[in-house]
C-alpha cells in the first residue's frame, strides 16, 4: 500500500521543473517546499517504458529531477468505478487512474469501493480521488489515504487546512486542483505552497466539452511560465489527445467522458486507444529549446 499511496507523489516530482530561474517572487524555501515528498515507489509499466515515455521529453522536463521513479508523462482515466475497469486501465498503460468520490456524478463510486480499487493498483500507478467543494471533517477525506484531487470551488486556505489537518499523510501523497478559469488564476495556483499539480480542465468538467484551439494555445504559452506540472483535462479523446498534447506540451493529460460509450459507462476500446494515442504523442514530440 505504501508504493501505491506514494505513485503520484513521486510521478509528479518527476514532472517537477527546475528551481525557478531570478526573478520568481516565492521565496526559496516555498519553491522547494512542495519537493519533500516520499520517495518511495517502483518502476514503470512495460508499455510505457517501450513507448520511451521513461527519462523522454522536452527541456523542462529533462532539467526536474526524477530520484527513484522515471516517469515524465501522467495518463490519467477518471470517473472508475469497477476493479475489471482499473486493470484495463493498468493494463493499457495507465500511470493513473481516479474515483469520484463527491455526490452528484454519473461517474461517482463509494469509498469502499475506492478503497478497493485503490488495493489492486501495482505500484506506479496511483490512484486519485476526486472531490468537490468538500468539508474538513469530511469522513470520505479522514479515510482516504491516496492522493486527492480537489475539484470544486475550495480556495487557498480550505485546502491547507484539510491537507494539514494529517502531516503524515501529507507526506505520503500528493494534491492536484483542477482549474477551468483564466490565466491569471492558474498561475495564482501555480505559486499555491500546498499543490502539487494544476489540471486545467474545461469550463464544464465532465461535459465533454473540449478546448478550443485558442485556449490550447494560451496554455502553451502559459505552461513554460509554470513551476507546476500542468496536467491538460477538457473534452478529450483517442482522436483529439495528440494534437492538444503537440500544442500544449503539458505534463499529463486526464480523460472521463472521451473514453466512455455512455455517460459514466467506460469503453475498454476507447480507454486503450487514448493511452496508446497519448503516449505516442507524447513520446515523439520534439524537444523544447531554451
Amino acid at each position: 500500500m505504501g508504493a501505491i499511496r506514494s505513485a503520484l507523489s513521486n510521478t509528479l516530482r518527476s514532472l517537477r521543473r527546475a528551481p525557478p530561474r531570478s526573478g520568481d517572487p516565492r521565496p526559496k524555501t516555498e519553491r522547494a517546499g512542495a519537493r519533500a515528498r516520499d520517495s518511495a515507489g517502483t518502476g514503470d509499466a512495460p508499455a510505457r517504458t517501450e513507448r520511451g515515455c521513461v527519462g523522454a521529453g522536452e527541456d523542462a522536463l529533462e532539467r526536474t529531477r526524477r530520484d527513484k521513479f522515471g516517469v515524465t508523462f501522467l495518463v490519467k482515466i477518471c470517473g472508475i468505478r469497477e476493479c475489471e475497469m482499473a486493470r484495463v486501465c493498468v493494463e493499457a498503460g495507465a500511470t493513473a487512474v481516479g474515483v469520484v468520490l463527491s455526490p452528484g456524478s454519473p461517474r461517482t463510486t463509494t469509498l469502499a469501493t475506492a478503497l478497493e480499487i485503490q488495493s489492486t493498483l501495482p505500484g506506479g500507478v496511483a490512484c486519485i480521488a476526486v472531490v468537490r467543494d468538500v468539508s474538513l471533517g469530511d469522513p470520505s477525506l479522514a479515510m482516504w489515504t491516496g492522493s486527492i484531487q480537489f475539484h470544486g470551488r475550495e480556495n487557498a486556505l480550505q485546502i491547507a487546512q484539510i491537507v494539514g489537518a494529517n502531516p503524515q499523510r501529507a507526506a505520503q501523497r500528493s494534491i492536484i486542483k483542477a482549474v477551468s478559469g483564466s490565466p491569471s488564476e492558474i498561475l495564482a495556483w501555480d505559486f499555491d505552497p500546498t499543490i502539487d499539480a494544476i489540471l486545467v480542465d474545461g469550463q464544464a468538467p465532465g461535459s465533454g466539452t473540449a478546448h478550443d484551439d485558442a485556449w490550447l494555445h494560451i496554455l502553451a504559452t502559459l505552461r513554460p511560465r509554470m513551476q507546476k506540472p500542468l496536467i491538460l483535462a477538457g473534452g478529450l479523446t483517442p482522436e483529439s489527445v495528440a494534437r492538444a498534447i503537440e500544442i500544449v506540451r503539458p505534463s499529463g493529460v486526464d480523460v472521463s467522458s472521451g473514453v466512455e460509450s455512455a455517460r459514466g459507462v467506460k469503453d475498454a476500446g476507447l480507454v486503450r486507444a487514448f493511452v496508446t494515442a497519448a503516449l505516442d504523442a507524447h513520446a515523439s514530440r520534439p524537444r523544447d529549446r531554451d
